[in-house]
């Protein structure tokens, strides 16, 4: 199918809390990334307030552990990729 005809919306629904931070912290870099477009005081100011709103996040401590364990996983994902070429 084009990708030009094709322009189906997809909604996602996270199964649980951890799922769901997870992708609030993913949506608030891709903010970042946005405003980084573009130089403007706008753009500063919101990526501020979004660098704000992720420390608060991260300060909380089963955050941060889910993260971590998020990210220990992935890198173990990675070595075994890694150790198979």
């Amino acid at each position: 199918m084009d990708q030009e005809n094709n322009k189906n919306i997809i909604y996602e629904h996270p199964m649980n809390e951890r799922v769901r931070n997870l992708l609030r912290i993913e949506h608030l870099y891709k903010n970042i990334e946005n405003c980084l477009k573009e130089d403007s005081e706008q753009n500063c100011r919101t990526i501020l307030e979004v660098l704000l709103h992720i420390s608060e996040l991260l300060v909380r401590s089963d955050m941060k552990n889910e993260i971590i364990k998020e990210l220990k996983r992935q890198l173990d994902v990675f070595n075994v990729l890694r150790s198979n070429d």
